[in-house]
C-alpha cells in the first residue's frame, strides 16, 4: 500500500510468498494486513504453514485478525 513515509511508490506486485513455523506472542491488538494496491500490482498466492498467535495455530484469517483487500487472492493459513 502506497505510504509516502516508507514507499513513496508502489512497487509491481507481490507473489508466491510461503511463511513456515512463524510464532508471535502479544496483544494482535491492531490487523494484520495483506493489501494489493490495485489489479495490477496484487498480492497473489501467500501461505502461511503454522502460524501461530498466542499459541493457537490460525487456520483463518479471521482467526489471526488479518484484513485482506479485493486486490489479494489466494491466501491461505495451514496446519502443515
Amino acid at each position: 500500500m502506497h505510504n509516502p513515509d516508507y514507499n513513496p511508490e508502489p512497487g509491481t506486485r507481490i507473489e508466491n510468498i510461503t511463511f513456515r513455523n512463524v510464532s508471535y506472542t502479544g496483544d494482535n491488538a491492531m490487523p494484520n494486513r495483506i493489501y494489493g494496491f490495485d489489479q495490477d500490482r496484487a498480492v497473489d498466492g501467500v501461505t502461511f504453514i503454522r502460524l501461530q498467535i498466542n499459541g493457537q495455530t490460525i487456520l483463518q484469517a479471521e482467526e489471526g485478525h488479518f484484513h485482506i483487500n479485493e486486490h489479494a487472492r489466494s491466501i491461505k493459513f495451514l496446519a502443515e
